[in-house]
């Protein structure tokens, strides 16, 4: 019997809170693929304060990633170290969760896990003494650098140092580390001397599900009867996204309506985005959607953009965004960010405020046709931990 224990850092609870497939779970998606016999999901350290509860209760449509995994996750075993009150979630923040995954230890012992047939997947710092404890007992350990928490705007300095910390002990005794971007890579190699295995971001072949039920998809229909065209943007908000150079477009693009989707990022508030979002005639924000819904969203747009903030607001360096986009073949355009580069002769890429009001005014978006890349898809992207599985 082969087991998999899966120690996420977007857990089981956001996962079925969201419904947003993030990076990990098409990790998990890959790593279950693998002939895996029985699963094991460990959450985040809890307290009452940040509670979130998973439902057994399957509500994605049968036809999708998401329902799979939902199913399969169900019949897992779940851990999760829970306390009542704990002041440190004030002070410390993440920096507490080591000690919450620690504490899991006598917990899982009752388990009597076979360590030697089992391999454990994660992609968060904060679990270091869990995963060291695995490594111990004779688990294979495969972490992936998703992001780079030592670097990250939402941290405080006490967490960046906790993530620091757990990403040198982590990269110790890992069998297989990985990265998601060539700045993480370049950053691992200088702070722990370490060369991870890039495996850049990914997407599986489009399933397509109708949100016709959806309010979010009901106001956007009936709002854009009332413009020329419609430019879209579906992803995390923050600090990332170029408020002023939305603010421009939107002003010089009157007849476009800008939709954005997705949720604000936690810790990083940015309140002239929020103004723009709310008082901006031609924007309509929809908040969030699952990733289920995701392309039939994108199938209503005329032009798919990244107005990201280039430099220090940058995060991560691999715009998951990016390869959704490109998976529909619609026209993209993007400012000059990390990772986007390398499909400079099938996007649109600059931060010139005139070069996006050309685009999207004198439609020269209409131009741009391109077959999706096949190298996007995860069988390629994760071709090295897929031999090592």
């Amino acid at each position: 019997m082969k087991n998999l224990i899966f120690i996420p850092y977007h857990d089981i609870y956001d996962f079925d809170n969201s419904g947003i497939m993030t990076r990990e779970y098409s990790m998990l998606w890959l790593l279950l693929e693998s002939n895996i016999d029985k699963l094991y999901c460990i959450g985040k350290p809890r307290t009452l304060l940040d509670a979130k509860y998973y439902s057994k209760q399957n509500k994605f449509p049968e036809t999708s990633y998401e329902y799979s995994l939902k199913q399969k996750i169900s019949k897992s075993k779940q851990f999760r170290y829970f306390t009542y009150i704990n002041s440190d979630i004030f002070f410390k923040k993440r920096a507490w969760w080591p000690r919450g995954y620690k504490n899991l230890i006598k917990n899982i012992e009752k388990e009597k896990i076979n360590f030697e047939n089992t391999i454990v997947y994660s992609n968060n710092p904060f679990s270091y003494s869990l995963l060291e404890y695995f490594h111990k007992k004779g688990a294979k350990i495969i972490f992936d650098m998703m992001d780079n928490f030592y670097e990250h705007p939402s941290l405080n300095i006490n967490e960046r140092e906790v993530a620091l910390n757990g990403y040198t002990k982590i990269a110790k005794f890992s069998h297989f580390f990985s990265c998601n971007s060539l700045a993480i890579k370049d950053f691992c190699k200088s702070a722990f001397s370490i060369d991870p295995i890039l495996i850049k971001n990914g997407v599986f072949s489009p399933r397509i599900t109708e949100a016709l039920n959806l309010t979010q998809y009901e106001t956007l229909l009936r709002e854009q009867k009332k413009y020329k065209r419609t430019v879209g943007y579906i992803g995390k908000l923050g600090m990332r996204i170029d408020e002023k150079l939305v603010d421009e477009i939107c002003n010089q693009c009157p007849d476009t309506l800008f939709v954005f989707i997705g949720p604000h990022l936690e810790g990083q508030k940015n309140n002239k985005l929020i103004n723009l979002l709310k008082h901006r005639r031609n924007i309509l924000y929809l908040g969030p959607i699952s990733s289920v819904y995701i392309y039939s969203f994108l199938d209503r747009f005329d032009i798919l953009s990244i107005p990201h903030a280039v430099g220090e607001r940058e995060n991560g360096g691999d715009p998951l965004k990016l390869y959704q986009y490109l998976n529909t073949g619609k026209p993209i355009i993007t400012t000059p960010i990390l990772g986007v580069d390398e499909f400079k002769n099938l996007i649109k890429i600059s931060s010139n405020l005139k070069d996006w009001i050309k685009f999207i005014n004198e439609e020269e978006y209409k131009s741009q046709i391109y077959k999706t890349p096949s190298g996007i898809y995860w069988d390629k992207r994760a071709k090295e931990l897929i031999n090592f599985l």
